[in-house]
C-alpha cells in the first residue's frame, strides 16, 4: 500500500521535473515556438503561403505566444502536466463515487501515469495533454449527470459547459 503511494507521488514528481525542462522536441522548436514568435511579434497568425506549415497553426498557439511574451518558455509544458494532474483528480473522485476500494483506484492512476506516451507529451510545447484532460473532464461529467444525478434540473448550463470545455479542446488541439 505505501509502495503504490510511493509510485504515484514519485511518478508525479517526474513527470514535474520533466515538464520544467527545456523545451527539445523539434516539432515544438520549429514549428509550435516559431508560430507563436510569429504570432508574438505580429499580432497575427502566420499568412505566407510558402511555408506549409503555417496552415496547420491553431487557436493552442496562443498559449506559446503568451509564454513568449511573459518569458516563461515551459508555460505550455506545466500546462500539460496540470492536466495529467486534472485527469488523476477525475478518476479520484469517480473512483470514491463508484466506491472502489483505495487498492484499485491507486492501481487505475498507475496505469494512467505509467503510459508512456505520457513522458514524450509533458516537455513539449504542444497543448495536446490540456486539450486531453478537458475533453476528459467534460465526458466523466457528463457521465456523472447521466449516471448519477440525472434528475438535476437545469441541466441545459451543464451541458453547455461540457460543449465549452470540448470546444476549447478541439480549438486548442484539433487533432
Amino acid at each position: 500500500k505505501n509502495i503504490i503511494n510511493f509510485l504515484i507521488f514519485g511518478l508525479i514528481f517526474l513527470y514535474f521535473l520533466i515538464s520544467i525542462t527545456p523545451i527539445t522536441s523539434g516539432d515544438s522548436v520549429a514549428y509550435h515556438m516559431s508560430a507563436a514568435k510569429y504570432i508574438f511579434l505580429n499580432g497575427k497568425f502566420p499568412s505566407e503561403i510558402y511555408n506549409s506549415s503555417n496552415s496547420l497553426v491553431g487557436a493552442g498557439e496562443f498559449l506559446n505566444a503568451f509564454a513568449l511574451s511573459v518569458g516563461a518558455f515551459q508555460f505550455t509544458s506545466l500546462i500539460n502536466f496540470i492536466g495529467i494532474l486534472s485527469m488523476i483528480g477525475v478518476i479520484k473522485k469517480t473512483c470514491e463515487k463508484r466506491k472502489l476500494d483505495l487498492l484499485a483506484k491507486n492501481i487505475l492512476i498507475l496505469c494512467v501515469l505509467s503510459t508512456p506516451v505520457l513522458i514524450f507529451l509533458t516537455p513539449t510545447s504542444k497543448s495536446q495533454l490540456f486539450a486531453t484532460s478537458l475533453t476528459f473532464l467534460s465526458y466523466s461529467f457528463l457521465f456523472y449527470l447521466i449516471t448519477i444525478d440525472f434528475k438535476i434540473k437545469n441541466i441545459e448550463k451543464y451541458f453547455f459547459i461540457c460543449a465549452f470545455l470540448c470546444i476549447i479542446s478541439v480549438q486548442t488541439k484539433i487533432s
